[in-house]
């Protein structure tokens, strides 16, 4: 799977570290090469998303990831995000909050 689209799936609040969507958008996008309509598009996602995780009472497990995801993301080859294993741990409780 793509990581920008798990990335866009999980996201969503300004959490943690203090790295907002719309900062966290950006550097994606500049690694990405993308423009301000995808900013606008990751932004929307991650709010999304999270709003789907406190309507499940995930809230605490969504942060969790964003912290993860916010905090080792790194360009690579033209794909923003973390090592894949980095955050697997924190996206698999997330899941299993949501189901």
């Amino acid at each position: 799977m793509n990581r920008s689209l798990i990335i866009g799936a999980v996201l969503s609040f300004s959490v943690g570290c203090g790295t907002s969507f719309s900062q966290f958008c950006e550097d994606q996008n500049l690694c990405e090469e993308g423009n301000e309509l995808d900013i606008d598009a990751c932004t929307a996602s991650f709010e999304t998303s999270a709003e789907l995780a406190d309507l499940r009472n995930c809230g605490a497990e969504f942060d969790e990831v964003f912290d993860c995801y916010a905090e080792n993301s790194r360009c690579n080859d033209g794909s923003y995000g973390p090592d894949e294993d980095t955050c697997r741990g924190a996206e698999q409780r997330l899941q299993e909050c949501v189901q």
